[in-house]
């Protein structure tokens, strides 16, 4: 084997290799907290959905970071801490119309109504706010 197939056989180990590990990192998640759980209804209308940030572990969800209160620049994003990202897949399991589009209508999920996961009342609601920078 030449040593052009040596690098491409090593990088497919090493990807292999960090692929099983994050695998089984994400299965090791999936058991149920100690606390009591709640059921909750999808909150998204019909569709194909993925889950991209979300989980009981720093590995599965970025946003546990703003958890760790030796960090000043995370206070800010603390009332994300257990938040979850979602995203809609087109038929094609793409996201969006391009790579990373600027415009927020070209991703999948925009203007997807959200709904209302469990029984409730609402008392505060914000509406009419103008949409982020993306990304």
């Amino acid at each position: 084997m030449t040593w052009g197939g040596w690098t491409v056989a090593g990088l497919f180990v090493a990807l292999g290799t960090s692929s099983a590990y994050g695998i089984v990192i994400a299965l090791r998640r999936r058991t149920a907290p100690p606390v009591r759980a709640v059921t909750l209804a999808f909150p998204l209308e019909s569709g194909v959905y993925l889950v991209v940030n979300g989980g009981g572990d720093i590995n599965t969800n970025a946003h546990l970071m703003t958890l760790d209160a030796r960090i000043p620049r995370f206070r800010k994003w603390r009332g994300q801490s257990y938040g979850v990202d979602i995203v809609k897949l087109g038929a094609f399991g793409l996201r969006a119309r391009g790579v990373q589009p600027d415009d927020p209508s070209a991703y999948r999920i925009h203007g997807a109504r959200v709904l209302a996961p469990c029984a409730g009342q609402v008392v505060f609601a914000v509406d009419g706010l103008p949409d982020m920078q993306v990304p």
